[in-house]
């Protein structure tokens, strides 16, 4: 176990020591075009994703995959209970009888 984490933790610092490296050369003004970019980038990804999800509810294609609602059907209270339905009260069940 101790074994995966360092792993874990040498691969963390890898990745982080090669973020550093791309992103030090880089000015100021470039890491913010690109912050900015990227920000951009998935804001619409995740606006487009939203609004097709919306929009693919109401088709009919949609429809049939999904549940119908039905009513609740009532309790058959008065019947004896099933030996498979009651397991908790299974040696009462065969004592009555």
């Amino acid at each position: 176990m101790k074994y995966i984490k360092h792993i874990l933790k040498e691969i963390g610092y890898s990745i982080d020591d090669f973020l550093r490296r791309i992103c030090g050369s880089l000015s100021e003004d470039a890491r913010i075009i690109i912050i900015l970019v990227m920000l951009l980038l998935f804001s619409i990804g995740s606006i487009y994703i939203t609004v097709s999800s919306i929009y693919n509810m109401g088709r009919e294609r949609e429809r049939k995959e999904t549940f119908e609602i039905q009513h609740i059907k009532g309790l058959d209270i008065t019947g004896k209970p099933k030996v498979q339905d009651d397991t908790i009260n299974i040696e009462r069940y065969y004592e009555s009888e």
